[in-house]
């Protein structure tokens, strides 16, 4: 039976196969949140906001920007409306 390495070793892999990536590309693309600030800024999102306090909410702000957005529902709905707006 294979043994299972822990769990800093499987970390410090991954580190070493980011920093590959990271240096073939010349900046970060791939990393751990809490140890690459520069991938923890670029996953900030701006919204903007619609007058919907609920939709508001369940888009976590509006929407997004510099973003596709897919506003899809039923017919009659008010999905073309929004689009619109």
């Amino acid at each position: 039976m294979k043994e299972k390495k822990s769990l800093q070793d499987r970390l410090k892999a991954l580190d070493k196969l980011a920093e590959n990536i990271n240096k073939a590309n010349d900046y970060p693309i791939v990393g751990r949140l809490s140890t690459t600030p520069e991938l923890k800024e670029n996953l900030k999102v701006e919204y903007v906001p619609t007058q919907s306090f609920n939709l508001n909410e369940i888009m976590g702000g509006g929407i997004p920007k510099a973003k596709i957005t897919i506003v899809c529902g039923k017919e009659d709905s008010g999905n073309n409306y929004f689009c619109f707006c």
